[in-house]
């Protein structure tokens, strides 16, 4: 055919074309990826991302515990800090300040709380004041001179004993016996003991009390 019939008879058939939808993004052409499943992994092996997370954890997890150890191990063979005569007093002070701030805890909530919270605090209370009476007991030597010039800093008071000429050590007193109220005066304690016997209950209006001691108004 020549060209002027091709150009006389102008276009060809137009193609069938497959309508595209909105979604439609053609056909994906992908590298070649040789047989069927050969880019697929082996089943039960991690891809290699997840085997450099995991090799990582574990690597994190055996320093952390090579550190624990190590820390551990140097917590035993850390030798005790040696006393000096700042470190005897800050012992101290932070006993003294621990039986402080226990002794006020208990008597700010005795008649607030009962039973076991009450004697939760009291037990606190009396543990803060046997360590500290522990720790006095236990210096010796330096240590316990050392304390001394701060608790005893101040001279004892005695001018009273001075002037009166009575020996600072007082008097030994028994501490089991039957013992007398000095607070008593001489005529309640005769009195108690002329009425000892009488156990007869108390009877009468105030009227009748007033005519008995003789008390008018």
């Amino acid at each position: 055919m020549s060209e002027e019939n091709k150009d006389k008879k102008g276009p060809g058939p137009a193609r069938n074309k497959r309508p595209h939808s909105k979604n439609y993004k053609g056909k994906r052409k992908g590298p070649n990826k040789g047989p069927q499943g050969a880019t697929k992994q082996a089943a039960g092996k991690p891809s290699p991302e997840k085997q450099s997370h995991a090799n990582e954890n574990s690597n994190r997890s055996e320093g952390q515990k090579s550190a624990a150890a190590n820390k551990k191990s140097n917590s035993r063979n850390r030798r005790p800090k040696s006393m000096t005569p700042a470190r005897v007093l800050q012992k101290y002070d932070n006993l003294l300040e621990q039986y402080l701030i226990g002794r006020k805890k208990f008597f700010e909530m005795k008649g607030k709380v009962v039973g076991k919270q009450l004697q939760k605090i009291e037990a606190n209370w009396q543990k803060t004041l046997k360590s500290l009476r522990d720790f006095e007991i236990n210096i010796s030597g330096w240590q316990k001179d050392t304390l001394d010039q701060k608790v005893n800093f101040y001279p004892e008071d005695r001018t009273y004993t001075t002037n009166n000429e009575i020996d600072p050590a007082g008097d030994e007193v028994e501490l089991t016996g039957d013992f007398l109220d000095e607070h008593y005066l001489a005529k309640q304690v005769a009195a108690s003991d002329e009425y000892k016997d009488d156990k007869e209950e108390s009877m009468g209006s105030m009227d009748d009390y007033k005519a008995y001691k003789g008390i008018s108004e």
